[in-house]
């Protein structure tokens, strides 16, 4: 297995793939330099990968990047994209996400608008989780 990279102004991508070239999982953060803060988005492994610990690899390489070449954020957030409703358990159970959006319009099919599936995540939690505090 190996990891590819692209840094887009700030739009991060790391890429876990096999030696053959085959995706297994992608995560990409985006880094907003103003408010210091990152938003984990387009998130997933591939459905044959799944629950074999490939996204919480991927996702802790692509943190340390983002840690070594920008320092710690002040916030931290993840978008949901309505699928894979083990995912958002998994980050509300670990990292205490809240969903910013009031719970009047939250909603929660992959069809909605991505406002609704925005959620904080306690910053320290996932700093430790990874093991970078």
């Amino acid at each position: 297995m190996k990891f590819k990279m692209i840094n887009n102004n700030n739009s991060i991508i790391f890429t876990k793939e096999t030696e053959e070239g085959h995706k297994i999982c992608t995560c990409g953060i985006s880094i907003d330099m103003k408010s210091r803060s990152w938003d984990i988005k387009a998130w997933y492994t591939v459905k044959d990968f799944q629950h074999a610990g490939h996204g919480k690899e991927t996702l802790r390489e692509t943190l340390a990047y983002c840690l070594s070449t920008y320092g710690i954020p002040d916030a931290v957030y993840y978008t949901w994209n309505g699928m894979n409703e083990y995912v958002l358990e998994w980050i509300e159970q670990h990292f205490d996400a809240i969903c910013i959006c009031p719970i009047a319009v939250q909603k929660n099919q992959a069809d909605d608008d991505w406002d609704s599936h925005i959620y904080k995540l306690d910053r320290d939690k996932l700093l430790k989780y990874f093991m970078f505090r």
